[in-house]
């Protein structure tokens, strides 16, 4: 085991954490599925082909082999003695562990993060921490500063696998960023643990959006499903299938989809690693953000806390108020008659490279109609379209719902 993973323990060995997490697992009751419950369920959602070439390595697949799965708590989580004796006593049902989980993931004061960089961190995974830190910024009222001789701090360092501890623990921290977490959104994910926040599939109501399914997942990992009660979990926002905080759909599983959503039609959408409204929203619920005065947003959007002259906007939208189109440098309008017309799109990486980029890019397409008007649309043709999970490579959300503050059907 790696000197950095012994010093992110905080003073316990890697043997005694392994324990420990083995028997917090034990008291975890994961509820199952029958084999035949199973065989129903995977046939209510669309399957396609996956893509032939190899998928880019989702930060837990990276952590798992680097052998690490024994010592993290869900694939990515450091949680510390006292946490782990707080789950482990939640698990035997006392209602007052139950509440102090909630009070175990510790807000940083003054909702500042102070960190440092460990010279073994690489510029470039620096520059994308960076980003995924600035970001935040922009759009919460967090603050992160650079600062190594604080007394609440977080150490980056280049270690093995993606992890970090849940909230502030007091102290030095460690937060791990090594080889295949070159992502500014898994960086983001990562920084979100720190500021307190668990994965979305453990939320108390879960189990109204998704349905477990163990079958092919082996009994050491089971806790990982782990659900919180209602006395544990704090549901800021609606349940957002495609968080960047969400496990994807075949999250330690060999064999079928370990999580299927109740929406058939969401099963690629979880797992992916690009920050949703949704996400920002609920940090900034989580931290009490707000403005002394707001705007009158459109689209669900709402007044910026970093910037309270400006909204925040769901995907697609933008302008002041949220009521134009989001110009992110591409996208069009496309007014919609009683026949059919032709678009071409192109974007992204053009020479089909297989290479999982570091940063997102993203166009939004307006298709406007007349009110009281339906809009109908089919792709004729995709080329170099890469089917994974998650899409990691690319993909195409169509804002069908009416809520377009939720990530949709990828």
């Amino acid at each position: 085991m790696t000197i950095q993973l012994l010093k992110a323990l905080r003073g316990t060995t890697p043997e005694k954490r392994k324990k420990q997490l083995a028997q917090m697992g034990k008291k975890m009751k994961i509820n199952k599925i029958s084999k035949s419950q199973s065989n129903k369920l995977h046939k209510t959602y669309r399957k396609v082909k996956i893509s032939e070439n190899p998928p880019a390595l989702d930060m837990f697949e990276v952590n798992e082999q680097a052998g690490l799965n024994a010592y993290l708590f869900q694939g990515d989580i450091n949680l510390d003695d006292k946490q782990i004796a707080e789950f482990t006593a939640s698990a035997k049902s006392s209602s007052r562990r139950k509440r102090q989980i909630q009070n175990s993931a510790l807000y940083w004061p003054d909702k500042t993060v102070y960190y440092y960089f460990d010279p073994g961190l690489g510029t470039n995974m620096q520059q994308i921490t960076t980003e995924a830190m600035e970001y935040l910024q922009q759009n919460t009222c967090v603050k992160f500063v650079m600062n190594d001789t604080a007394t609440n701090r977080v150490k980056i360092i280049n270690g093995v696998g993606c992890y970090s501890n849940v909230g502030m623990l007091g102290g030095e921290q460690t937060l791990s960023l090594g080889s295949g977490c070159e992502l500014v959104g898994t960086a983001a994910h990562e920084l979100s643990h720190t500021l307190g926040v668990f994965h979305t599939q453990m939320r108390s109501d879960r189990d109204e959006y998704v349905t477990i399914d163990l079958t092919d997942v082996s009994v050491s990992s089971e806790p990982n499903f782990y659900k919180m009660t209602a006395e544990e979990s704090t549901n800021l926002v609606d349940y957002e299938y495609g968080s960047f905080m969400h496990y994807s759909g075949r999250a330690f599983s060999t064999g079928v989809d370990s999580i299927v959503p109740k929406d058939p039609l969401m099963v690629y959408t979880m797992g992916g690693r690009v920050v949703s409204f949704l996400d920002i929203k609920m940090l900034n619920e989580h931290y009490t953000c707000s403005c002394p005065t707001t705007l009158n947003c459109a689209n669900g959007g709402y007044s910026n806390p970093s910037d309270c002259t400006a909204c925040i906007c769901p995907w697609g939208f933008g302008g002041t108020l949220c009521d134009e189109r989001a110009d992110t440098g591409c996208g069009s309008e496309l007014t919609a008659t009683g026949t059919w017309q032709q678009s071409n799109y192109s974007f992204g990486d053009l020479t089909n490279s297989q290479t999982a980029r570091p940063r997102f890019m993203y166009c939004t397409h307006w298709i406007k109609a007349p009110v009281g008007k339906q809009i109908q649309f089919r792709i004729d043709a995709a080329q170099y379209h890469q089917c994974q999970y998650a899409c990691p490579f690319g993909g195409l959300e169509p804002k069908l719902k009416a809520d377009v503050t939720m990530t949709q059907a990828r």
